[in-house]
């Protein structure tokens, strides 16, 4: 494997359940759970979905990526940091 981590690398991309998908099926016109449903099984048994979350989340992406819609990408963010703030121990 090349310099930098996997996430920065992309050497995972090749290895997506989603590499003969229709892009479009992964952006959305709506937030409406319908249109998430292709997405969904196409990454739910995906071996780099780990992976591409994680890009995403670094790299802020738009569309459905690792499993997630941008939004549920959002909030997992939130959930993430605010779980880390609480692990941290707190000033006297």
């Amino acid at each position: 494997m090349g310099g930098g981590t996997i996430v920065d690398t992309m050497d995972w991309i090749n290895d997506r359940n989603c590499r003969d998908a229709p892009t479009r099926i992964f952006y959305p016109a709506s937030s409406d759970e319908k249109e998430l449903l292709e997405p969904r099984r196409i990454c739910a048994n995906c071996t780099v979905r780990v992976q591409c979350l994680e890009y995403a989340l670094k790299h802020r992406e738009f569309g459905f990526w690792g499993g997630m819609s941008e939004s549920e990408r959002s909030t997992y963010r939130v959930d993430r940091y605010l779980q880390e703030m609480r692990s941290k121990p707190l000033l006297n």
